[in-house]
């Protein structure tokens, strides 16, 4: 693959990686198990997406699906999960309180035993 229009960031990258895994990488290479590793190994590493995405061909949507995007890493999915059972909490607590003012309600006037 030739990388005449790489930007400096994405030259800076391909520079430094050896020839092995220059080819490893590249959207042509059958063997997708140790691509994406390798791949995934360059993003850990800090290369960006558009970076990534030029140095090996592959596209936006391609690498969405190889590498964890910021969204997946960073527990937004976790974070929601706990709004969401906190908030659930909160409403049975609300409700459970409900249902003890209108109990003790009725045993005030003589509706319990």
């Amino acid at each position: 693959m030739t990388h005449e229009k790489l930007s400096p960031e994405a030259q800076a990258v391909w520079n430094e990686l050896d020839e092995g895994t220059k080819k490893t990488i590249q959207k042509e290479n059958p063997f997708r198990q140790e691509r994406n590793a390798a791949i995934c190994a360059l993003r850990t590493r800090g290369v960006k997406i558009p970076v990534l995405r030029k140095i090996t061909g592959l596209g936006r949507q391609q690498l969405g699906k190889i590498v964890p995007t910021k969204k997946r890493t960073q527990g937004s999915f976790p974070d929601r999960t706990d709004r969401a059972l906190n908030d659930l909490k909160t409403l049975f607590e609300d409700f459970l309180n409900s249902a003890s003012t209108v109990i003790n309600s009725l045993q005030e006037k003589g509706g319990g035993k």
